[in-house]
């Protein structure tokens, strides 16, 4: 009985290959002996030669192997297994670089535990989408919704003054007289209101 693997065959490069779409790859193999045909596989698909090379086109991405047996009359050599990997298709086009300014200033301003730098750049994100509108949806809308489901703004007023006597001590100097201002004049407003009611 002949042996099964009586022809030795060895891969001509790697038999792990990394090729980008569209790639045409010659696989070649070496034997210790002269061989009379050689047969590859694709994918499962066969294709018989009477050379020792072949070269498969990939024009997709994944994964794909490649096997080859050597064959000498009736003797068998062993089996060469590629694994082809097809990469994606890269982009032509540039990516817009992310601007990582704000995020630098947060963290600087957050080390330095300078606290109007931090209110300054908490704001800026909305301020670029929003511009001065974003005062306006933060301050005026949610009194104006209160208002018109309410029609009172006592609860308003006194959240207001509580949380504007919390944080008074971590407004930056130039802001302080608005919310001094502020808190007066939501304590007139209250009084107003109190006085009217009776």
């Amino acid at each position: 009985m002949v042996p099964a693997s009586a022809i030795t065959i060895t891969p001509a490069g790697d038999t792990h290959i990394v090729i980008a779409p569209g790639t045409t790859y010659n696989f070649s193999f070496t034997t210790d002996t002269a061989i009379t045909s050689s047969t590859f596989y694709l994918d499962g698909t066969e294709t018989v030669l009477a050379v020792q090379y072949n070269s498969y086109t990939f024009p997709e991405e994944g994964y794909n192997n490649v096997s080859v047996l050597a064959h000498e009359n009736l003797n068998v050599s062993n089996m060469i297994t590629y694994n082809v990997v097809v990469q994606r298709e890269m982009a032509t086009t540039a990516i817009d670089t992310f601007n990582e300014s704000t995020y630098n200033s947060v963290m600087e301003h957050v080390e330095d535990e300078d606290y109007e730098g931090i209110m300054a750049d908490s704001t800026e994100p909305f301020l670029y989408i929003f511009g001065r509108l974003f005062y306006l949806i933060l301050f005026v809308l949610p009194y104006g919704l209160m208002w018109m489901k309410q029609q009172s703004l006592t609860i308003p007023v006194v959240l207001s003054l509580f949380l504007g006597s919390l944080f008074i001590g971590f407004v930056p100097e130039q802001y302080k007289n608005v919310i001094l201002v502020a808190i007066a004049l939501s304590y007139g407003y209250n009084l107003y209101m109190i006085t009217r009611e009776r």
